[in-house]
């Protein structure tokens, strides 16, 4: 918690010394670190699910993430960003049946000489879905099948929120530049399993290392914390 608060008051300073932008009516954007941000398999219960290990909590699914904001008086923006993922659109290896889609509405109030730093809501909801096999998951009461191993069983994620964020417009070259951000906020996550083929209850261990394991199904509500790049256009 002490590094990510240093991380966060660095990039606040930075920005407001160096941060550049001139009065835009609409810029384009493109995540590059929901598409670059490396992934891991078998992490948690789940063998073959996209996971980064960044925290014990955290787990990361690759995609292509757009967004469009636009100018609506000289201190406020609206906008959204649309993000979708598969196997085919993925850097790394994935889940042949692995899909994802996003929405993430936002309106920011912008600060600053060139009005290029902005403190910004956001809300959000994300959807994804895969199919696991050989594989296995602790059910929290949702299903028959509490300590669950399976053959082949299709996975379901819902999570929504939302979102304190501040960030800054970057300039590199005439209208193309660098939106870096972070963000602060609360989410619910819910994981659920279905069509289970030869599900098998067995007494196994659902709590390893001192936490517990991200991938079983039922729902949780807990902190999420954002930080990451954006190229941006303006025009």
């Amino acid at each position: 918690m002490k590094t990510i608060t240093l991380l966060a008051l660095l990039y606040f300073n930075f920005s407001i010394l160096f941060c550049q932008n001139e009065t835009k009516k609409s810029t384009f954007t493109f995540d590059v670190t929901k598409f670059i941000l490396p992934t891991l398999n078998n992490v948690g219960s789940m063998h073959g699910t996209p996971s980064t290990s960044i925290t014990t909590n955290f787990v990361h699914y690759p995609r292509l993430t757009f967004g469009y904001k636009r100018r609506l008086k000289e201190e406020f923006d609206i906008g959204i960003d649309i993000g979708y993922g598969n196997s085919k659109l993925s850097l790394y290896k994935m889940n042949k049946d692995y899909q994802l889609i996003e929405f993430r509405p936002e309106i920011d109030y912008l600060f600053g000489s060139n009005k290029g730093n902005y403190v910004g809501f956001e809300l959000f909801y994300i959807y994804n879905q895969d199919v696991f096999y050989k594989s296995s998951y602790y059910s929290e009461g949702i299903s028959s099948c509490y300590n669950c191993f399976f053959d082949q069983a299709n996975f379901k994620r819902n999570k929504l929120g939302f979102m304190i964020k501040y960030g800054g417009y970057y300039t590199i070259f005439k209208s193309l530049g660098l939106n870096i951000y972070f963000g602060l906020g609360m989410q619910k996550t819910t994981y659920s399993y279905f069509n289970i083929l030869n599900p098998i209850n067995v007494n196994i261990e659902s709590y390893k290392h001192g936490y517990k394991n991200f991938m079983d199904e039922g729902s949780s509500i807990n902190p999420e914390f954002t930080l990451g790049i954006k190229l941006f256009i303006a025009s």
